[in-house]
């Protein structure tokens, strides 16, 4: 409990006693609120925060744990005792602050929703979690505090008009907007928003890119060229992708656990996150030599995006007109591997494919390159 003057502030959870743990049947949330007290008097304010009742401890500082966004929703309890705080000091009333408690409710956002969608996948992957995370991020990038009845057909046409101006493909804006339905349907159950816009809204149609890749000369110049040490990190795990084929998710969660030595060998025994397919990589040269540089595990990136917003300056100082992403890597070891004579049905296993038909994507490409040197060589010979 806080004091200032005479109001009391605390943060109080489930006060109607309504939350079950995560892993009950019927697992059910609990409100999280703010208590002021004033000579006899009490209001609340809503924080707009729901957790299952093994997600708060009430004994600890900070009192969200184990959830994904511990320490956003800690963060956020902290900053608004302290705006409460502020408000108390310049001579507002607790009656006054309860007022923004029904305003709040008429003002819920997009990504406040979004944050309660991602904190009920208690069950998911963390990988799922990781990834959905970013698709939350990317729509408050491009609409802001986009407010849930302030999305209409024209403000969903704008958020993809948006990421098609900034280079995004029809297949990461799809994705996108599967989740947008997702929490608008949410928002409609709730009773947040009337008509949902996003039934009657045409969402852009998944067409598969086409996959870059590098050659071993251009890993070779990013892994030896100078820059600053804050990209250091994403060059290296960009790196180890190149040598090892290993996914962004798989990177994230890899630990000493999964690293196994076996006569005088190292090697990555583990199950990969995205299809639960068991894999091995032995690691060799660079690879080897990056991940015992951090303790046998990997570099912890924030997310997906900043991997990618690093990767664009690694390219920059390394001097790669190519425009690479997280995906880049792992395409690049698989086209290395099989224009070395690797067989697909290794290199397949090689990347936890489930199916051998996701990995004659690579041999495609490789082909169209065989096609482009025959054309180049019949242009010299006339």
């Amino acid at each position: 409990m806080i004091e200032n003057k005479n109001v009391k502030v605390r943060i109080v959870f489930d006060r109607k006693h309504v939350a079950t743990s995560s892993k009950a049947k019927l697992p059910k949330k609990g409100l999280v609120q703010i208590e002021l007290y004033d000579a006899g008097r009490r209001r609340f304010i809503t924080t707009g925060i729901k957790l299952y009742s093994d997600q708060w401890d009430e004994h600890r500082e900070l009192h969200v744990v184990n959830s994904a966004f511990s320490d956003e929703y800690n963060s956020k309890l902290r900053n608004m005792v302290r705006e409460l705080l502020e408000q108390i000091n310049e001579g507002a009333s607790i009656d006054s602050m309860a007022t923004s408690d029904k305003r709040g409710k008429r003002t819920t956002t997009f990504y406040e929703l979004g944050m309660d969608v991602i904190n009920s996948m208690y069950n998911c992957k963390p990988s799922s979690i990781i990834s959905t995370q970013e698709l939350l991020d990317r729509v408050r990038r491009y609409m802001g505090d986009w407010e849930l009845k302030r999305i209409t057909i024209p403000a969903l046409e704008k958020l993809d008009r948006l990421m098609v101006e900034h280079g995004l493909s029809s297949k990461t804006r799809h994705i996108t907007f599967v989740f947008v339905g997702r929490v608008l349907n949410v928002a409609e159950e709730r009773k947040l928003i009337g008509k949902n816009p996003y039934l009657r809204f045409t969402k852009p149609r998944a067409r598969s890119a086409e996959r870059t890749y590098l050659t071993e000369e251009e890993i070779v110049q990013i892994a030896q060229a100078k820059m600053p040490k804050r990209y250091a990190p994403a060059r290296d795990l960009f790196v180890f992708q190149c040598y090892t084929g290993i996914s962004f998710s798989d990177t994230q969660t890899l630990n000493a656990s999964m690293i196994a030595q076996e006569n005088g060998k190292w090697y990555i025994v583990r199950l990969r996150e995205k299809t639960n397919q068991r894999y091995r990589i032995m690691l060799f040269g660079r690879s080897l030599e990056i991940i015992k540089r951090y303790g046998m595990t990997l570099p912890k990136l924030r997310n997906r995006n900043k991997y990618n917003y690093h990767l664009l300056k690694v390219t920059k100082y390394a001097g790669i007109s190519k425009h690479i992403t997280s995906h880049v890597g792992r395409h690049s070891f698989a086209t290395m591997a099989l224009s070395r004579g690797i067989p697909i049905e290794i290199v397949s296993k090689m990347l936890g494919h489930t199916n051998i038909q996701t990995t004659q994507i690579y041999a495609k490409i490789l082909a169209k390159d065989v096609d482009a040197q025959f054309e180049r060589l019949a242009d010299m010979i006339g």
